[in-house]
């Protein structure tokens, strides 16, 4: 029987070795090897995708502009201006890389149009899906970044009292500095999440909460809460209403003013859902109500519209708001709030929203705006809290009393069913 010599031995495991080296060098090498470092699909998006083939003709035809991108080509391009520093590359990029422009096109595109549009963006704009996606949640979180110190309100006494005096003019309702709401956002279950985002709508959403001033503009956006919250659960939490519902001089809201010779606090009309306080104003509960109750409702009704129309226009105009959205909730929040941000932009440069909004006619008759005829986030739908705030009851009691024998509207009995 032959055996190998220690020499021998020694020859053979350091040829293995070799060869183990030498195979695994081959392995390294062809792992690396790309057939091309891109697709050359994606790599035409500069000469063929939708935005150089198309955006420069759409700014030919300006309403097929408008319809693509929900904002006139001015507004655009003073968003452009706005956010291209943060939105251009800081290094040399690839000859095919997607420019500041093709960024803010392809998001603005797809807020307008929602999940149906990212389904047939890749081939349209020739992105990957990775890229969408970073393209998108990047580009949304620099437009409500640059946009939010100029587009929403400074809490400034001298503001506060602009916002007064508007829902005075426009909505007879006085000492009122906005009105609250909160929407459900519809999203795809998180992952290992359970209940917590399970809405009693029977669907998963993130909860957006806002308060609006009497022209349909955003004073202040929450956005992320879980939707199994309500109203008040959401809006406690926030610093805004803390800051309320302590009623703190955080936000330098105006002092009393007088109300029919009565110094009432400036405050914010909201449904049932909040609490009644100093700060909160409610309607009467759906119980026994006397006419002058009524009233009261259908008034306090009547100027909270104005955040039923600021929820309206901005689930209108981006259409993303309208569909379940299939991402992770913190990216949704950037996508909500970049919207909220660009309603207000918009807004702000008198885009005109007559025939969009809720208004009356000269009798006191609703003429339902056409944001209605769009699907529509669904309503919080808040948990009642403890018992009424006596200061909430009485400015509740002297604007009940103001309405019915002082600021009479020629129509709200009628309006009220009190005839």
């Amino acid at each position: 029987m032959n055996s190998f010599g220690e020499d021998e031995l020694l020859i053979v495991a350091a040829s293995i070795l070799i060869i183990g080296l030498i195979l695994k060098k081959n392995r390294s090498a062809h792992k690396n090897i790309r057939s091309c470092w891109v697709n050359p699909y994606l790599r035409q998006r500069n000469t063929k995708g939708r935005f150089a083939q198309d955006f420069n003709d759409m700014r030919e035809w300006n309403n097929e502009f408008t319809q693509n991108f929900h904002m006139e080509q001015d507004q655009f391009e003073e968003l452009f201006q706005r956010v291209r520093h943060r939105l251009e590359p800081k290094r040399c990029t690839r000859p095919d890389g997607i420019s500041a422009k093709q960024r803010l096109a392809y998001t603005l595109e797809y807020l307008a149009g929602g999940p149906f549009f990212e389904r047939y963006a890749a081939s349209n704009y020739r992105t990957s899906k990775s890229s969408s996606c970073n393209v998108i949640k990047e580009t949304c979180q620099i437009i409500y970044e640059e946009l939010a110190n100029t587009e929403f309100m400074a809490y400034t006494e001298d503001n506060w009292r602009t916002v007064a005096d508007d829902y005075t003019k426009k909505w007879n309702m006085p000492n009122c500095l906005g009105s609250l709401d909160g929407k459900h956002v519809r999203i795809k279950c998180p992952s290992n999440v359970g209940s917590l985002y399970y809405n009693y709508k029977r669907y998963h959403s993130i909860i957006l909460m806002a308060a609006s001033d009497a022209n349909y503009e955003f004073t202040f956006i929450d956005v992320g809460s879980p939707g199994a919250d309500g109203d008040v659960n959401v809006f406690s939490r926030t610093d805004f209403g803390k800051h309320i519902l302590e009623d703190d001089p955080f936000l330098n809201l105006p002092p009393d003013a007088p109300v029919n010779g009565v110094d009432m606090p400036h405050f914010f009309i909201a449904d049932d859902a909040f609490p009644l306080t100093r700060r909160t104003i409610k309607p009467y509960g759906s119980g026994e109500l006397n006419n002058d109750q009524r009233v009261f409702n259908y008034r306090l009704s009547r100027a909270r519209r104005t955040v039923e129309n600021a929820f309206g226009i901005l689930s209108m105009r981006w259409g993303c708001l309208r569909s379940e959205f299939l991402c992770a909730p913190d990216k949704v929040k950037l996508i909500v709030a970049a919207c909220c941000a660009l309603h207000n932009f918009l807004l702000n440069r008198n885009a005109s929203y007559a025939k969009v909004v809720d208004r009356y006619d000269r009798d006191g008759k609703l003429i339902e705006g056409e944001w209605r005829t769009f699907q529509q986030m669904d309503q919080i739908n808040g948990q009642k809290r403890g018992r009424p705030h006596e200061t909430g009851s009485f400015i509740r009691r002297k604007l009940t009393e103001y309405f019915n024998n002082i600021d009479i509207l020629p129509f709200q009995f009628e309006r009220a069913n009190c005839l």
